[in-house]
């Protein structure tokens, strides 16, 4: 079926190239747009039953597949339902568009909301779409949340959803240009790597997103680095026998008393939070840690060191450096037990209010989940 040329209908067909999955709930303010989509070929639409949810999909579905993330829902009330997890996806830095529905041009009716203030505070850019530049405008806020892996509102004025566009096509967008580490940087993180007796590897989403991880792996075996990601990152490094498994508040035990030992830490695209650094607990007090990241400066006053640069970039350039240098490894990870370090505390099944105990109850769920992996590598 031929779409009418509307306002909605530009938005659909510039968004459409860019996205195979869409979340919403449907509203008279985004009505037409939801429409437009069911009517292109290779975007799935999936309803939800809050806002609140479309905005958690979404924020899901990048995470796992690393797409843009399309939220929708109307105005007003719609849009504020939206809020919290918006704010929490900013925080994320998760390249989202949420299109929404808007007070009309003519002005704001009793019931609308200042959504763009609203937007601003939770560090949200708004773009509003026009007669004449719905695609091109589309095309922009698109191009921001890649580039600037953030999210963005796309608003739709009430009164021109249905209005036929005018000639305003989407634009090429442009690619988010990789960070390129400083060589001196990179010197000084070789160095630093290379005189480790006890250097350690922490992994985040950030390098799962960079595609680092068989260069990271390249940088642990050239120093015998030990190796643990983020909740976010597991199974981001290819030698799980050296691996310590998610390190934080969800780490074993004994697998993170061995990560405060290590004398070099280098984190790769991990923002170090509260959780992973177990509330400032997890490295040594004498711990050299280093960060690597596309952020403009360190996310942790614990980092000592900041590199900026690309995860997959830094890491390649790293391994490559110290293969010149021929420096020996320190062989901190061959000398280390590594399974029983990953050892959870298996609890004891119920608690004494005869409740679940949790740690019987994760450890339960981690082995279906290791078996389910198992399974579906030997299918």
């Amino acid at each position: 079926m031929t779409l009418v040329p509307a306002v909605s209908a530009q938005i659909a067909l510039a968004l459409v190239d860019h996205v195979e999955q869409v979340f919403g709930v449907m509203g008279n303010g985004n009505a037409y747009l939801l429409d437009a989509f069911e009517r292109l070929p290779g975007v799935t639409v999936t309803t939800v039953r809050h806002e609140a949810g479309a905005v958690v999909a979404a924020d899901a579905y990048h995470r796992a597949s690393g797409g843009l993330a399309v939220a929708t829902a109307t105005y007003g009330a719609g849009f504020t339902n939206m809020l919290t997890p918006l704010a929490e996806s900013v925080m994320g830095g998760i390249p989202m568009v949420v299109v929404v529905g808007d007070q009309p041009t003519s002005g704001a009716r009793p019931w609308d909301v200042d959504q763009e203030a609203i937007a601003t505070a939770v560090g949200a850019r708004t773009f509003t779409v026009g007669v004449d530049d719905a695609a091109a405008m589309t095309s922009d806020a698109i191009e921001w949340a890649l580039t600037r892996r953030t999210p963005v509102v796309l608003a739709i004025p009430y009164d021109l959803a249905a209005r036929e566009a005018g000639a305003s096509k989407p634009h090429a967008i442009a690619k988010p240009t990789p960070v390129i580490p400083q060589p001196a940087d990179i010197d000084e993180l070789v160095a630093l790597l290379a005189s480790a007796q006890r250097p350690y590897l922490l992994g985040g989403r950030g390098a799962w997103l960079a595609g680092a991880g068989d260069a990271l792996g390249d940088v642990a075996a050239l120093t015998g680095a030990l190796t643990s990601t983020t909740a976010l990152g597991r199974g981001l490094f290819p030698r799980d026998e050296f691996d310590l498994g998610v390190t934080g508040g969800f780490g074993a035990e004994q697998a993170m008393t061995v990560v405060g030992q290590a004398d070099v830490v280098v984190v790769f695209g991990a923002a170090l939070n509260q959780f992973t650094t177990r509330f400032g607990e997890l490295f040594g007090a004498e711990t050299v840690v280093i960060q690597v990241d596309v952020a403009d400066h360190a996310t942790n006053p614990r980092v000592n060191h900041f590199v900026g640069g690309d995860a997959a970039l830094v890491a390649s350039a790293v391994a490559e450096a110290l293969r010149s240098r021929g420096a020996p490894s320190s062989g901190w990870r061959e000398s280390m037990p590594i399974p029983p370090l990953r050892n959870y505390e298996p609890g004891t099944g119920t608690a004494p209010d005869g409740r679940l105990d949790p740690r019987s109850v994760a450890e339960r769920i981690g082995a279906d989940r290791d078996h389910a992996e198992r399974a579906g590598q030997g299918s």
